[in-house]
């Protein structure tokens, strides 16, 4: 569920699911349990994209034939969601380890 005041918001421009997260006060979106899953059950009932938190990518992009959108704040989320900021779907590298691993928001 996305906590973000109507005003802010404005209907995303492509269909989306929001993985469940946590923030921060500072707005900073904290890893979750349950990404696996959900990719899981996205896969069967045919949904594409999916936004998490960026340190849950790699986790979840074991499941494959799923654009991955990472995020790391609740302001960048809404700002993607209202076309306002470009994030490229998560790119699974086998050759970095995970704590090296960055999402491309370019």
């Amino acid at each position: 569920m996305l906590h973000v005041s109507a005003e802010a918001a404005k209907p995303p421009r492509r269909p989306f699911l929001v993985a469940p997260y946590v923030t921060g006060e500072d707005g900073a979106i904290r890893p979750v349990r349950g990404v696996l899953p959900i990719a899981l059950s996205m896969s069967k009932y045919g949904k594409k994209k999916l936004l998490l938190p960026v340190s849950n990518a790699r986790e979840a992009s074991i499941v494959t034939g799923i654009e991955y959108y990472p995020v790391r704040s609740l302001a960048e989320t809404v700002s993607f969601l209202n076309g306002e900021t470009p994030i490229s779907p998560f790119q699974f590298r086998q050759d970095l380890p995970s704590e090296k691993i960055e999402a491309d928001h370019s």
